[in-house]
């Protein structure tokens, strides 16, 4: 498992998006969180 870093205005931009939106980023976090550099396509792909 890896651990991610972010610069605080991304954790206030992410809480301001709405809940499809911000379930999607979440998701794409945790598979990024569990594979850290082995994530591969379609999960790299920009959402």
């Amino acid at each position: 498992m890896f651990q991610l870093e972010f610069h605080p205005e991304v954790l206030n931009e992410i809480s301001r998006l709405n809940k499809i939106i911000k379930a999607k980023v979440l998701n794409v976090l945790d598979k990024l969180e569990m594979r850290g550099y082995e994530l591969r396509y379609p999960d790299t792909k920009p959402i």
